[in-house]
């Protein structure tokens, strides 16, 4: 009986009006499925979102790990391209001291034979001396004779016979001179030729030496 007392005791308009004030705050406010509903909806998008970006961010590592192999690449394809010139100019070079060693070497052979085809004509040159020297005593061993035999032979045919050899002796000397000047101009420009070529020598054989030492 007390139960139904209470229940039925009537409102005031105070009661009446804070009745009605939390009926419109229930309405207004979200309930507990809204609530949850709005979370999971939130999970979702963060889910998609935490899924989408790693993806993102591994293709852009990729790509730029691709663009720096790429860098090293080429720059390695650089590298390797200007060290193949330099190779390549280093070849040409070597090969260029070479030939031009070469070269040096076969002039020091042609030097070396031309000094010794000076060594054979001075050593003819003096053989043409000698054969000079004894041509002219053989020569004057006539003149010699007619000088020991003067006493036993008569005066006139001895002025003749003298006056006669005299004047051929004359020539031969006149023949002679002329061949030792010749011969003697002859000698000068060997030896000139000679001291040119040993100079050279003397040059070539320095050039060689620094290069070797080079």
């Amino acid at each position: 009986m007390s139960d139904n007392r209470q229940r039925k005791i009537p409102l005031t308009a105070s009661s009446k009006q804070s009745s009605q004030q939390s009926c419109k705050k229930i309405e207004h406010s979200p309930t507990s499925y809204q609530l949850v509903l709005s979370q999971f909806c939130k999970n979702q998008k963060q889910e998609r979102c935490q899924k989408s970006v790693p993806a993102f961010l591994q293709d852009k590592s990729v790509i730029q790990n691709l663009q720096q192999q790429i860098i090293e690449l080429t720059k390695k394809v650089d590298y390797l391209t200007q060290e193949n010139k330099t190779l390549k100019q280093n070849r040409v070079n070597t090969l260029n001291n070479i030939q031009y060693k070469y070269q040096k070497l076969n002039s020091y052979s042609q030097l070396l034979e031309q000094i010794q085809q000076l060594k054979i004509e001075n050593i003819s040159l003096k053989q043409s001396l000698f054969q000079l020297k004894t041509d002219f005593q053989i020569s004057i061993n006539p003149l010699k004779q007619i000088i020991n035999h003067y006493v036993t032979v008569p005066q006139h045919d001895i002025q003749d016979v003298f006056e006669m050899r005299f004047s051929q002796l004359e020539n031969q000397i006149s023949l002679f001179k002329s061949k030792c000047e010749l011969l003697n101009i002859e000698r000068a420009k060997l030896l000139e030729q000679n001291n040119y070529l040993e100079n050279e020598l003397y040059s070539c054989k320095q050039k060689l030496e620094n290069q070797i030492k080079q």
